[in-house]
C-alpha cells in the first residue's frame, strides 16, 4: 500500500512553474501529453499498471483538486494547489499566436467551444477541431498531423483521453497534447463551473457530483483512496 507514496507528487507544479513549463515545451517543440492527478487516478496508479505507465511517462503532470492535494499533503508534507492547465495553456498559446487542434466532446460543443476560444483568444489560431464521438484513430492521427499543431486539447474523459494521448504522441511529433477533461464543454458554455470560492476549497468534485448524480460510480474510489492513504502514512509510521 505504500506504493501511493510514489506517485509524483515532487513533480507538481505551481501555477507559475506549470505556465514555463508550458511555455518550455512548446517552444522546444517536446513530444508528450499532461495528466491531471486526482483522486480516481491516483487509486487507479495503485491498481493499473497501464494507467500507472502513462501517468509516470507523462511530461507535466498537475495536481487536479481534492485527491493529489491530499496525498501532497499527508504524505508529503507538501503543499500544492489545484491548476487549471486547459487556461494556462489557452494563455500561452494566445502569447505566442500558437496553432491549437480541439479534439473531443459532441460536435455542438466542439464548435461552439472553437468559436468562443477564438473570440476569447484573439492571437491563437485555431487550425483544426473534431468531436469526441465515433472515433477513427487513422483519421484523428492523419486529421492531426496534416494539421500541424502546437497543441492539441483532448477531451475524452479519463482515463481514456490519457491512452489515446500517449497514443497520439508517439505518432505525432513536436505536439503537447492537453488532457483536459469537461473543459471543452466548459469552454462552449454548456456546463457551468463551480463557484470561484467552492474551486478555492477544493470541492469541485462535490458540486460537480451533485450536479450530475449519475458520477456517483466514479466516485466510489474515493473510499478506496481514502483507505490507500491512510494505510501509507500508517506502513510510513511503521
Amino acid at each position: 500500500m505504500s506504493s501511493v507514496r510514489k506517485i509524483p507528487i515532487r513533480k507538481f507544479a505551481t501555477v507559475d512553474e506549470a505556465k514555463q513549463e508550458v511555455e518550455r515545451l512548446v517552444d522546444n517543440k517536446v513530444s508528450g501529453y499532461t495528466v491531471a492527478i486526482n483522486a480516481e487516478k491516483t487509486v487507479l496508479w495503485y491498481a493499473d499498471e497501464e494507467i500507472r505507465n502513462i501517468i509516470n511517462e507523462s511530461v507535466l503532470p498537475i495536481a487536479d483538486g481534492f485527491g493529489a492535494i491530499l496525498v501532497a499533503k499527508i504524505l508529503q508534507g507538501a503543499k500544492v494547489v489545484k491548476i487549471d492547465l486547459p487556461k494556462i495553456c489557452l494563455e500561452v498559446a494566445n502569447r505566442k499566436q500558437a496553432r491549437i487542434f480541439i479534439f473531443g466532446a459532441s460536435e455542438k460543443n466542439n464548435h461552439k467551444a472553437a468559436e468562443n476560444v477564438a473570440r476569447m483568444y484573439g492571437d491563437i489560431n485555431i487550425v483544426g477541431r473534431r468531436n469526441g464521438y465515433e472515433i477513427d484513430m487513422e483519421k484523428v492521427t492523419t486529421e492531426i498531423a496534416e494539421s500541424k499543431p502546437d497543441m492539441v486539447f483532448v477531451a475524452l474523459g479519463s482515463p481514456r483521453q490519457e491512452r489515446i494521448a500517449r497514443e497520439l504522441s508517439r505518432q505525432i511529433k513536436g505536439v503537447l497534447f492537453v488532457c483536459c477533461g469537461g473543459a471543452v464543454d466548459v469552454l462552449s458554455g454548456a456546463v457551468k463551473r463551480a463557484p470561484n470560492w467552492i474551486q478555492k476549497i477544493n470541492m469541485e468534485w462535490l458540486y460537480r457530483l451533485l450536479k450530475q448524480p449519475s458520477r456517483i460510480g466514479r466516485h466510489k474510489r474515493l473510499l478506496v483512496f481514502l483507505y490507500l492513504v491512510a494505510k501509507a502514512k500508517l506502513l510510513e509510521k511503521g
